[in-house]
């Protein structure tokens, strides 16, 4: 099939947009209007949210520099700009006289619109993924002189399938019916508003609902799902409508335009990288061989002009493409392991302090159970120990229990997100996109102004000198590292000594004779403790015996936690009652010998009192 030029197709073209205005207003500035569709209640409210929102990002300084002062003129000249709501009939739009043009002018609609939140509120899923499909593809059938629906949705539609996957459509039926899932979520909602939930309940319980609606289908999150069905929603209502659907994978910074490294905000393999850089992730679940399949944006964009030119004024149709790099150009994690470590090691952060940041290498865990032994051994049971110190200070650690607590199962929740993608063996079949290469590959200004071929891209060159550089440092979300503010070895030790201290101080100045702390279970063995504390520091004992395992509770403490707290607690209060801290004093308080042992002998320590007062 001979095609004319990208140019030349949107020559003249009236556009109904939701993204990239920038390329298509950079290469073509004689396309006729680009309506787009701006999430408002009127055209004021329209018009400041596409300054602040669009106009006034980093991607549009190009465009700045080549006009000027007359930028806002040709913006207004080009850009009409529609307050609406995807979610809603007609797109939300109120202006009859608007909408009248619209359906009279447009020919081309893309819709790129979604929620991309894998834990995203069920119903606001459904909404905006999957209704808003159906709402855009309705107001598509409106336009007399309709040419084409893009829909750009994500090729992790796929579920949890492994190999090969090709380019076909997803159909309804099959697993699914999107009947029957309307009316699970208004039956939960009825629920919810029967036993009068307020409004952060209803929220966690719609989030829980999108994840098990999902796993049980088979998609792994709640927003692959909705993609899912919303692509199955298209096809079974798409009529004559010509219909073309773009699958990206994971979308990362620009190759090349409008400049290098720009990207919006975090994406999935921005946290993690993020989290490096900032000496947080000090380990990370993946196979080594695995293959990750990114593509930049500006690639993404250039596929879709791409497309828009390769199926206007075709017959009914539906055609999709995977727009990856996974079969052309695989990427492993081995070279995004290498590439952020040499880039932090060269290139280094800095803290608060403006010292900077030491990275070491990140500590690979091959597979999930792997990474959950070491999450439990590093981090869970430092945490038991803090919650039996908790509870011998008299819930003096409470809130530090419950804030480390919601962080582990936070990373917890996260890596049972992306699991499926950190061990994928999904690899995307794209003989419809490599088609779709070879047509702009017969016009050479075409291939150079509309490159989307990642066999072009050196990976290694291209994160050490131009992803990692642009990802923000500033106003970042980290979703998930490993090791953040999860370091009771260190972190807790360096907090809370002081408040350890003071209440070691009152329980001796109490006379509190005795705590007996309830059983935990750790590796199958009871552990309980027996602490016993005297009415002064001569009774103290200063010669405690050990008592032995046989016949009395004992706890075993880990050293690098309790060790050094209590220590630090009698060597201070030693300090505040009799002076300065003599060689004897510290001897008797810290270093006496009981039977052959030290109070605090090497590796753990045993309190115990053969006799209970």
């Amino acid at each position: 099939m001979e095609l004319g030029g990208i140019l030349d197709v949107l020559d003249k073209k009236t556009i109904l947009v939701t993204v990239f205005v920038e390329k298509i207003l950079r290469v073509q500035p004689n396309v006729k209007k680009l309506y787009l569709l701006v999430r408002a209640t009127d055209n004021m409210s329209a018009l400041q949210r596409f300054n602040t929102e669009v106009v006034a990002k980093d991607l549009f300084k190009v465009l700045k520099e080549k006009y000027h002062t007359k930028l806002q003129n040709f913006l207004s000249e080009k850009v009409i700009l529609v307050p609406g709501d995807i979610t809603c009939e007609n797109l939300g739009v109120k202006d009859s006289c608007l909408k009248e043009d619209m359906w009279r002018d447009v020919e081309v609609v893309v819709n790129s619109a979604a929620s991309t939140d894998f834990y995203e509120r069920y119903d606001v899923s459904l909404d905006l993924n999957t209704f808003g499909a159906k709402f855009v593809l309705d107001f598509a059938k409106k336009c007399i002189n309709i040419k084409l629906l893009l829909h750009v949705s994500t090729a992790y539609v796929s579920g949890e399938k492994s190999g090969m996957i090709h380019e076909t459509p997803c159909y309804l039926g099959q697993i699914l019916d999107i009947k029957y899932e309307k009316m699970i979520l208004e039956d939960r909602l009825k629920e919810l508003e029967y036993h009068n939930a307020n409004e952060e309940a209803i929220k966690m319980a719609m989030k829980d609902l999108g994840t098990q609606r999902a796993n049980h289908c088979g998609w792994p999150n709640t927003y692959v799902f909705t993609k899912a069905l919303g692509e199955m929603v298209l096809h079974q209502f798409k009529g004559d409508i010509p219909l073309v659907i773009l699958r990206p994978t994971i979308i990362t910074s620009t190759y090349k335009e409008p400049f290098p490294g720009w990207i919006e905000g975090i994406r999935t393999i921005d946290s993690f990288i993020v989290g490096y850089g900032k000496g947080r992730l000090k380990c990370f679940p993946a196979d080594p061989e695995c293959v990750y399949d990114v593509v930049p944006a500006d690639m993404v964009v250039n596929a879709m002009i791409a497309a828009i030119m390769a199926n206007t004024d075709q017959t009914s149709s539906e055609t999709i493409y995977h727009i990856g790099s996974s079969v052309s150009n695989p990427l492993k994690y081995t070279i995004i392991q290498k590439c952020t470590y040499l880039y932090f090691t060269q290139h280094p952060w800095t803290k608060k302090d403006r010292k900077s940041i030491i990275v070491r290498e990140c500590k690979v865990l091959k597979s999930m159970a792997s990474f959950h032994r070491y999450i439990t051994l590093r981090y869970l049971l430092p945490l038991q120990v803090l919650i039996v110190v908790n509870v011998i200070l008299c819930q003096a650690f409470a809130g530090t229990c419950k804030n480390i607590e919601r962080k582990i199962n936070l990373v917890l929740r996260l890596v049972k997100l992306y699991q499926p993608y950190l061990f994928s063996t999904s690899l995307y079949h794209d003989i419809n996109t490599e088609k779709l290469r070879n047509m702009v590959r017969e016009s050479k200004h075409d291939d150079v102004a509309f490159y989307f071929d990642p066999k072009i891209i050196d990976w290694e060159d291209y994160f050490l000198h131009t992803h990692i550089p642009g990802v923000p440092v500033f106003h970042v979300r980290i979703i998930t590292s490993f090791a953040s503010d999860l370091k009771p070895k260190k972190r807790i030790i360096k907090n809370f000594r002081s408040k350890v201290r003071d209440a070691l101080h009152f329980a001796i100045e109490a006379k509190i004779v005795y705590v007996y702390v309830a059983p935990i279970l750790q590796r199958k063995a009871l552990i309980t403790t027996s602490y016993f504390v005297s009415s002064s520091l001569e009774q103290l004992g200063l010669t405690l015996p050990l008592i032995r395992s046989s016949t009395s509770l004992h706890c075993t403490i880990s050293k690098s936690l309790f060790h050094l707290l209590l220590r630090d607690a009698i060597i201070s209060y030693t300090v505040r009652t009799n002076g300065s801290p003599t060689q004897e004093n510290y001897c008797r308080l810290g270093k006496t010998k009981l039977e052959g042992q030290h109070l605090f002998g090497a590796g753990y320590m045993i309190f115990s009192s053969s006799k209970h007062d």
